[in-house]
């Protein structure tokens, strides 16, 4: 397209899309430092979710659905309740946002050089595959 708007969401609960700044700089283990700055202030305001105490999420009839399930034991394995325990993932995709929305000028997306698109899953509980969606509506 020409002119327009592009926007990459996700439909996973625990997952974000973000516009950030590339920094260039990584630590040791490959992380950017604007990365483990957004881990470390989201760290403070949402902890980890390691107990049945940490948050109400999930409550006893959100155990009881996910018990009725025909896949349960993918998520509940051996019926560990603690596979359920991504409140803070929940609540740290509510807060980044499922979706960014870019404005495409005369065929080229309208950004900065170093404004990246990020995708971000929080959830730790189990491996899964996650998808991002590019919708671009134009003229």
């Amino acid at each position: 397209i020409s002119n327009g708007i592009a926007v990459a969401l996700t439909k996973h609960t625990t997952c974000s899309v973000f516009f950030e700044e590339f920094t260039h700089d990584f630590d040791k283990n490959g992380n950017e430092y604007l990365q483990n700055d957004l881990n470390n202030a989201l760290s403070k305001i949402i902890p980890d979710h390691t107990s049945a105490e940490t948050y109400s999420y999930p409550g006893p009839l959100h155990y009881k659905d996910v018990e009725s399930w025909p896949n349960a034991e993918e998520y509940l394995p051996n019926g560990d309740k603690s596979a359920l325990w991504n409140g803070d993932a929940h609540l740290k995709a509510t807060l980044l946002g499922n979706s960014s929305i870019f404005e495409v000028e005369n065929g080229e997306l309208s950004v900065s050089k170093t404004g990246y698109l990020y995708f971000v899953d929080f959830d730790r509980t189990r491996e899964r595959t996650r998808k991002v969606t590019i919708l671009i509506i134009g003229d």
